[in-house]
């Protein structure tokens, strides 16, 4: 049994889960409250334990630290299959630090009968002489820190780097695999086959990502690393508390499929959180045109993080799904926008979020708001004909002045067009047909 683990080292970090956000809506006039509009602790992003395979078992074990091979596999048939497929390697990822891989390969059995490489964060269960048999798993015992990895947060996507070396490509089945499940506090299983899933363990998932992949060879036609990116699917799966993550990588994407000798490397395992924006409630929830409008604003960096200060807009949003660019900030992690509702803008129910551009990151909170529109001498948004009484200006969309005078406004001797009426500080939009 092994005795060298690291899950409970980072049990207390990696659970930590950031607080809620907690929004407060505020008058006009105060903004003091908004100061606190977001109680978030220093986010987490916790990441697969021994994810660069630098940290070693005993060498009559020979495993990563906190990664299982057949080696600690149980069931029926676990002393048949307790043999070296498993070893750390001095052939790294390019451009790292580090100086260890885990490299896993494929052996033959009996005669034509192979036996995959298989590495995992949870246990392999051997229990039956088929390979393709839902009694032949990798499983999760979060009752055996040796066998489960703590989570506590929900990653985007995946990341991992492999050299596949095939030693010999069969065309039925000449990838190699990679697959990760987030689930909640429960041994989950990852089948060899999708057709031996249960409702039961699939309910238990959060989220999935996989791959099946070839080995990629240079000009000179040696195998090199790669680096693989595999975004978590959420379509499909019920539960919701990430608690817990497992791993897994074969030498075949077929359960007895390969060739003795097919090797696999692996190296820095990586959980990726992607950038978020938070945004407070707005000032108020009702306008009119021409009023001032802030909006406070946090964008957490994610992992790994942004490097690069991006602008952040606030946007507003007609019911037709017309967006304005009411103010772009160069605050690149905390900080306000303020604005003002366009003096044209009509009486209406808009939308308020703030984006980064660059990257296309929005809010998770998308605001509704009320804006009214200014209205002359009571006549809101008159049509062609009706008098607007008092001086006047008006105006092209563009802003060029095109009349002005005292009384109503002649429209007949006006292009036909949408125009801005303007009387004292009071603007309407005028439509002339």
């Amino acid at each position: 049994m092994k005795r060298t683990f690291i899950n409970n080292i980072f049990a207390g970090a990696v659970l930590a889960l950031a607080s809620g956000t907690v929004c407060a809506q505020t008058t006009e006039n105060d903004f003091s409250e908004l100061n606190d509009f977001v109680s978030v602790d220093t986010l987490k992003y916790p990441q697969v334990a021994n994810s660069g395979f630098e940290m070693w078992d005993s060498e009559e074990i020979n495993e990563p630290v906190s990664w299982n091979s057949f080696m600690t596999a149980d069931g029926v048939f676990s002393d048949f299959v307790k043999i070296q497929q498993l070893t750390s390697s001095s052939d790294v990822r390019p451009e790292t630090e580090g100086t260890k891989s885990a490299v896993l390969w494929c052996r033959n059995v009996l005669g034509s009968i192979v036996a995959q490489g298989n590495l995992t964060t949870g246990r392999i269960a051997a229990g039956d002489f088929t390979a393709a048999s839902a009694k032949n798993h990798n499983y999760v015992d979060i009752n055996d820190p040796n066998f489960c990895q703590p989570l506590g947060q929900m990653p985007d996507s995946i990341a991992v780097w492999v050299k596949y070396v095939p030693k010999k490509v069969i065309d039925s089945a000449p990838y190699a695999r990679v697959s990760a499940t987030v689930h909640d506090a429960y041994n989950y299983i990852e089948y060899s086959l999708p057709e031996f899933e249960t409702e039961e363990n699939k309910a238990h998932a959060v989220c999935h990502a996989e791959k099946n992949f070839e080995g990629v060879k240079d000009e000179n036609g040696n195998y090199i690393w790669q680096r693989l990116v595999m975004p978590f699917d959420t379509t499909g799966y019920k539960a919701t508390d990430p608690a817990y993550i497992m791993v897994n990588f074969a030498t075949n994407s077929y359960p007895g499929k390969g060739t003795a000798g097919d090797s696999l490397y692996v190296d820095d395992v990586e959980l990726i959180y992607n950038p978020r924006l938070v945004a407070a409630y707005p000032s108020k929830m009702e306008y009119n045109a021409g009023d001032s409008i802030k909006v406070r604003f946090r964008l957490e960096a994610g992992y790994p993080a942004l490097v690069s200060v991006n602008p952040v807009n606030l946007v507003l949003t007609d019911a037709e799904g017309n967006s304005t660019v009411l103010k772009s900030s160069e605050e690149d992690s905390d900080g306000w926008l303020g604005a003002v509702i366009p003096e044209d803008a009509q009486t209406g129910d808009y939308t308020v979020t703030v984006v980064e551009p660059i990257s296309g990151i929005a809010a998770d909170s998308v605001y509704s708001i009320k804006v009214n529109a200014n209205v002359v001498d009571g006549i809101d948004n008159p049509m062609a004909g009706e008098d607007v009484a008092g001086s006047y200006t008006v105006y092209t969309i563009s802003g060029v002045k095109v009349a002005y005078g005292f009384g109503s406004v002649d429209f007949e001797a006006i292009p036909k067009g949408i125009y801005m009426v303007k009387r004292n500080n009071a603007v309407t939009k005028v439509v002339n047909r």
